[in-house]
């Protein structure tokens, strides 16, 4: 054999050896570890069962010759081979856009879609003991581990919302901020009201889908899974560490280029108004410190939908020296006629906001305590 020629050679085998090594490394990182794989046109991401997401490699393929899938694929799987994990990259590279589809501005997600996802869901232990679908709680100490433990969560706003509902037999729910979807599925499957659900972040949408097909909802919830702020555009977001309720959105870029797993395209409160299928409400509100940018395009919508509650987060607000959109926000709701107390039915001084509780309800005298 010549010099060249097991030169050649060499190097061949150097190649190959190199190739088993990254195959074998790549298997004993993820060998029997349940994920879901998906790309969008630059990106193809992991998301672990734990709802953890990985970006996996930057991908430069032309629009023509992306191959976008009938469905989403979403069984659990081990990767066996690079082959495999190959193939999975060419029938992943659309994300969200087979399971939702639009009007105007918004995007919904189709409920009627199955759902094989393999998630821990337990009954909550409210109303009709309705599944719903948790994370691990390693990773969301606080609704997924009470959920856990106790099979509760908000037991007494709960209620709360369930008692102004029952006094106005024609209103729904709009839950901004669903999350795992605590008051979603306890109004529909108690009071079998219509609710307008909005929840963006996607390994959250995954598990609050499997919990109304296990609860057989999907003709009473529509989900919208654009966040909502007071500007249309691409946002990120950024996740807690614990806390998966804490999932924020940010208008900062990342390192992702074009729409994965962590991020969206925003959207205004009154885009809504192209969704609701009811004009009567009470409202929920909790979206990390977004809540006054969120109302500060809400005309349209709040003049199509009556509210008659709204049961808001005020932690981002409260000790606040400055927020330049709380003034406006308050003269809008005591325009409407809905007045703040808090959580205990304390009527709350307009002057003093900046005082107020972590959670506050604006109610009108058109329902009772």
């Amino acid at each position: 054999m010549s010099m060249s020629t097991a030169s050649i050679f060499n190097r061949k085998a150097r190649i190959i050896l190199c190739a088993i090594i990254m195959l074998l490394l790549f298997m004993f990182l993820f060998k029997n570890m349940d994920y879901t794989l998906f790309s969008n046109r630059f990106n193809i991401y992991l998301q672990m069962k734990n709802g953890t997401v990985y970006r996996v490699k930057f991908l430069d393929i032309p629009a023509s010759k992306q191959i976008k899938p009938q469905t989403l694929d979403n069984k659990p799987r081990s990767v066996t081979t690079m082959t495999n994990l190959a193939t999975d990259f060419n029938k992943k590279l659309s994300f969200l856009g087979n399971l939702t589809y639009s009007k105007g501005n918004v995007q919904v997600y189709n409920l009627s879609l199955p759902n094989n996802d393999r998630f821990k869901c337990v009954s909550l232990r409210q109303g009709k003991n309705t599944p719903i679908c948790l994370y691990d709680t390693k990773v969301d100490l606080h609704v997924s581990g009470s959920l856990a433990r106790t099979g509760s969560w908000e037991a007494g706003y709960l209620n709360q919302v369930k008692s102004f509902l029952m006094q106005r037999p024609k209103a729904g729910l709009i839950d901004l901020g669903t999350n795992l979807g605590v008051y979603t599925l306890f109004i529909s499957k108690t009071l079998q009201r219509p609710v307008l659900s909005v929840e963006p972040y996607y390994p959250t949408i995954r598990r609050l889908h499997k919990s109304i097909k296990l609860g057989k909802l999907e003709k009473f919830v529509t989900l919208v899974v654009n966040p909502i702020t007071d500007t249309r555009e691409t946002v990120y977001f950024r996740r807690s560490s614990n806390n998966q309720g804490d999932t924020r959105i940010s208008q900062s870029k990342t390192n992702d280029r074009g729409l994965g797993p962590n991020s969206s395209h925003s959207i205004l409160m009154d885009d809504l108004s192209d969704v609701a299928n009811f004009t009567e409400a009470v409202m929920k509100v909790d979206i990390q410190g977004y809540e006054m940018k969120a109302f500060s395009h809400s005309k349209r919508f709040l003049d199509k939908v009556k509210i008659f509650a709204i049961f808001i987060e005020w932690e981002f607000y409260r000790n606040s020296k400055a927020h330049p959109l709380v003034p406006g926000f308050l003269e809008e709701m005591k325009a409407r006629g809905l007045k703040p107390y808090s959580p205990g039915r304390i009527p709350l001084a307009l002057t003093q906001w900046r005082k107020w509780p972590f959670d506050v309800v604006f109610k009108s005298d058109e329902v009772k305590w």
